[in-house]
This record gives structure tokens, C-alpha cells and sequence, in this order.
């Protein structure tokens, strides 16, 4: 349970800090009368956007049917994604500067 919630934690943080970086750097100098958001806001988004993209009737399976291979991929795929966003939308911002 610990684990979980300190994966939860770890994710919502860190996709906020992307999220936070892309809308200073992306969104606000198209859209000029956009209000800044602070790092809690951009989690507070994230969280608010999760909440209509989960999937409620999904059945996840049994962690026998799960290689351990294939879990210990999922998770490092969850650390690293956020920062490979994040990487992707500075080379993003230095093409367009």
C-alpha cells in the first residue's frame, strides 16, 4: 500500500512538473490572456484530467499471469516517461526559439 501510494506521489508530482513546464513554455505565449499556473495547480490538473480518463470497468490480471520481466518494464517505463516528455519538449522549445 506504501509502495503504491509513493508511485501515486512520484507520478503526480512529476507529470505536473511537465505539465507546469509546457504550459510557461507552450501555451501562455500563444495564448496571451492564459493566467500563469503554479506547480500545485498543473498537479491539480493532471489529477482532474485523470479522473475522466481511467478506466473503471478494466480487470487487471492476476500478478501470476504477469512475468516479473514484464513488471519490473512497466515501472521503469512510469519512472523515465515523464522526464522523456520533458526532454522531447525542450528540444521542442529550442527548435522553435
Amino acid at each position: 500500500l506504501l509502495l503504491f501510494a509513493g508511485i501515486l506521489i512520484y507520478s503526480s508530482f512529476s507529470w505536473g512538473f511537465v505539465l507546469f513546464k509546457f504550459w510557461h513554455w507552450f501555451m501562455m505565449p500563444v495564448f496571451f490572456t492564459l493566467p500563469s499556473i503554479s506547480f500545485y495547480q498543473a498537479v491539480g490538473i493532471l489529477l482532474f484530467i485523470g479522473v475522466f480518463k481511467t478506466k473503471v470497468l478494466e480487470v487487471p490480471l492476476k500478478d501470476e499471469f504477469i512475468d516479473s520481466k514484464k513488471k519490473i518494464n512497466n515501472i521503469i517505463i512510469r519512472v523515465i516517461a515523464p522526464w522523456m516528455v520533458l526532454l522531447m519538449g525542450i528540444l521542442m522549445k529550442s527548435l522553435i526559439s
